[in-house]
Order: structure tokens, then C-alpha cells, then sequence
């Protein structure tokens, strides 16, 4: 059998398709909410597609594909037989949901291709979950035997009430708690509309706001804490401009426009957690990076990864916390963007390595760019920071210049943080 060989397709929907591919390293490692990356030819760009299912046994992925640009309709051509060219990953973090009991997954059109690996996984480790999916119609309607067989309760919604009920997602889920359960969790995948709506409805119900009423500019040159306690909302407004969440009112706008694909080659984003694969070289990190942002000065990247010491050669997974951390911050920075959004880039690694991340940081942003920095390691970070922003229960409570914190109020940030937030 052939790497990246496809083993099965599957026509689900006129543009929908599923295939089965032999991708035995891709396999051995996958786990629910990873994506993997792929070039169906030569000629072929690169693009991410979700894992829907994986065989460590058969070394199989399984991916669902809609057929919406030149890539995708590369793909499509392929039959049973054929080989991919290119197969990466998994890539990304998988989703984590073991502090929950009680959850809801709900998936509209082709995103209920996302939460099925999560409903069996989450069956494997004895918590069956709830499950909605929606859909225009019967016909495109997926995974729905493989639903019923990995959920504690398979709910099926069509606009037209071909199948299941009639109905939108958000209806089903207003009568389960409507009825009296109780979830820890929703986790909704599908259309963009569909999610704000079910946001918007399950705060109805009790759920916190992360954010409320946020008013802020963040002006080019400038360096900014944004800084909060636990649960603030600090993280969520990073996500917020990174696009991975979306505001249900409101807007945020990023050099004028929503976040966007265009947006998204501008802003460079670091995570408050390691994102890296293990299995990557620092070679293939850079390669990575390198094919995915255009801004990527590698160059730049490379000397201070050789005044670290490191072989790039070496493997991630083989890097200490600190030099993963290390890694990861001189990625983010090597890029030009016009936008950094550091999210704890100095959480739990030791003063050495606080010091060399806020060198980097400061050594290597353009005086057109901002830099948010998101810490509660107030005293570190305070030496470089232009602005502070504070924020609690999801609304800013103060924004100003360091300057004028000092010079009005006589204190340092540390020391007006530890009195506005003072237990």
C-alpha cells in the first residue's frame, strides 16, 4: 500500500466528500480536534482539513472535504487508488474536554464532521455526550449512524424536517434546557451564524460572560499589558482579534476590517500554551512557519535560534519547557506583522528565561506595530510596557500609560494592580 494512498471516497452530499487515507505516522499520533495539511499534487496549494476519523490499527485518516476552490476540486479528481502528494500533521492541540461531565456537542452542516471524533472519544473514555446536528435537509445530513452509536442522545434538526425535527440546532437546544438538563459544556461547530446564535442563547441560561462591553484602541508603536486576574477575560479577547472566537455583539476591528484571512497576515500570534508539534525539527518549524506567512523573516529566526545553541536538527519534543518556550516566542516574532498578541509568553518559565522573552520581544517589533502582552506577572513585564489595560469580569476597569500611572498616582502598575484587584 502506498503512502498517502487514498483507500476509500465517499460521496456524501453534490460538493461533500469523505476520504479514507493510508497515512500510517499521521495515524499512530491523531487525536480528536487535530487537522493535518495537504497538497493534492504537484500543482496543488496547501490546505488544512480537519481529522474526522482516524485507525491506528489500518494507519488510516479519514477527512471531509467540500469542493469550494481550485484546491479542493484538484482533490476531487483523485479516485481510489490514487496518492496524495503531500500529508502533514496532526497538527494543533487537541481539543481537551476532560473537565467536563455533562456535555452538549452540536454540529451544523459540514462542522458536525468536527465533532464526531470528540463524541467518540469522549464515548471511549465512558462520558457520552449529548449530540445535535443540523442540516438544510435529509440528504445532507452526515455520520449519522456512526452518531447514534457514539452519543448518549442523537438529536437530528433539518430546516425542512426531512429528518428529525424541524427546526434550527438552537431550537433543539432551548428545549433540553428548557426541560431541566443541566451541561457543564457546549461545544458547537458549524456556520458562523449558527454559533452566535447558540452563544447568544445558552447565556440566557446562566452561562458567564467572558467579555462585556469592551471599549478599547490600541494604537501602532505602543507595547501593552493587558492585564487581569484569572478568568478576566484576558485570553478570550486575545482570541477575539485573533479570530479564533466571535464576539456575539459588537465588533473588533484590526487595522479596519473584522478578523479575516486577511487580518490573520498581519497578526502574529502566540498561544499560552506550546502549539509546536513534538515531532517536528526546529528545521520543520521554520519551514512551516515559512510557507505560511509570507512576513516570516527567517533570517531573522535563525540567528537567534543559533545564539541560543540549538541544532535544528533537534526534535521539539526534545527541547526543556524553557527552550520550548523560547522557540515558539522567536517564531512569533520573526514575523513582520503589524499586530502581536502574546498571550502569558512569561508564565511558569523560570527569571532567565522571562528576561531573554522580554528582550526578544522588545528587540524585534517594528515601531509601526503594537504588541499586547497578556500576564499577571505584573512586576516582570512593567519595565517594558507603554499602556496597561485592566481588566475584570470581562470589562476594563482602566486603561492608561504607564507614564501617567507614575506620575499621577505615584505608584508603579505592580503596586496599583495589587490595590484595584486586592482580595
Amino acid at each position: 500500500m502506498k503512502t498517502y494512498e487514498i483507500i476509500s471516497k465517499k460521496q456524501f452530499s453534490e460538493k461533500v466528500n469523505e476520504y479514507v487515507v493510508y497515512a500510517p505516522d499521521v495515524a499512530h499520533r491523531a487525536r480528536a480536534g487535530q487537522f493535518i495539511i495537504l497538497r493534492a499534487t504537484e500543482d496543488g496549494e496547501r490546505v488544512p482539513f480537519t481529522v474526522c476519523d482516524y485507525d491506528r490499527e489500518k494507519g488510516t485518516i479519514t477527512i471531509l472535504v467540500q469542493t469550494v476552490g481550485y484546491s479542493t476540486m484538484i482533490l476531487e479528481k483523485l479516485s481510489v487508488g490514487d496518492s496524495i502528494c503531500d500529508f502533514v500533521g496532526p497538527l494543533g492541540k487537541p481539543t481537551d474536554l476532560s473537565g467536563f461531565d455533562k456535555i452538549l456537542l452540536v454540529g451544523g452542516g459540514i462542522g458536525s464532521a468536527v465533532i464526531y471524533p470528540q463524541a467518540k472519544q469522549l464515548m471511549l473514555e465512558n462520558k457520552a455526550a449529548d449530540v445535535i446536528v443540523g442540516a438544510r435537509n435529509e440528504s445532507l445530513v452526515i455520520y449519522e449512524n456512526d452518531f447514534k452509536k457514539f452519543s448518549n442522545e442523537f438529536f437530528v434538526m433539518t430546516d425542512d424536517g426531512s429528518a428529525g425535527e424541524k427546526g434550527f440546532v438552537t431550537d433543539k437546544i432551548k428545549n433540553l434546557l428548557d426541560e431541566g438538563r443541566k451541561y457543564d459544556c457546549i461545544f458547537a461547530v458549524g456556520p458562523l451564524p449558527m454559533m452566535k446564535a447558540v452563544c447568544a442563547l445558552t447565556k440566557n441560561y446562566g452561562a458567564k460572560t467572558a467579555l462585556d462591553s469592551i471599549d478599547l484602541t490600541i494604537e501602532p508603536g505602543r507595547i501593552v499589558g493587558l492585564l487581569g486576574p484569572n478568568g478576566s477575560g484576558k485570553t478570550t479577547l486575545i482570541k477575539l482579534a485573533n479570530g479564533l472566537l466571535t464576539p456575539t455583539s459588537g465588533e473588533i476591528l484590526i487595522a479596519g476590517k473584522a478578523p479575516c484571512r486577511a487580518t490573520k497576515a498581519i497578526v502574529s500570534y502566540l498561544p499560552d500554551r506550546n502549539t509546536l508539534p513534538g515531532w517536528m525539527t526546529i528545521a520543520q518549524a521554520l519551514d512551516y512557519y515559512g510557507d505560511f506567512y509570507s512576513d516570516f523573516r527567517r533570517g531573522v529566526a535563525e540567528a537567534m535560534l543559533m545564539n541560543l545553541g540549538l541544532d535544528r536538527t533537534q526534535k521539539i519534543k526534545t527541547l526543556s519547557k524553557g527552550m520550548r518556550e523560547k522557540t515558539q516566542l522567536i517564531l512569533t516574532m520573526s514575523r513582520d506583522a503589524k499586530l502581536y498578541l502574546l498571550d502569558e509568553p512569561i508564565g511558569g518559565v523560570d527569571p532567565a528565561t522571562r528576561d531573554y522573552i522580554l528582550r526578544t520581544i522588545i528587540g524585534n517589533y517594528s515601531e509601526d506595530a503594537a504588541v499586547i502582552i497578556s500576564t499577571h506577572l505584573i512586576a516582570d513585564v512593567e519595565q517594558i510596557l507603554d499602556e496597561v489595560v485592566f481588566l475584570r469580569e470581562g470589562q476594563v476597569m482602566l486603561h492608561e500609560s504607564v507614564e501617567t500611572i507614575r506620575d499621577e498616582k505615584g505608584k508603579s502598575v505592580d503596586e496599583l494592580f495589587r490595590e484595584v484587584f486586592r482580595c
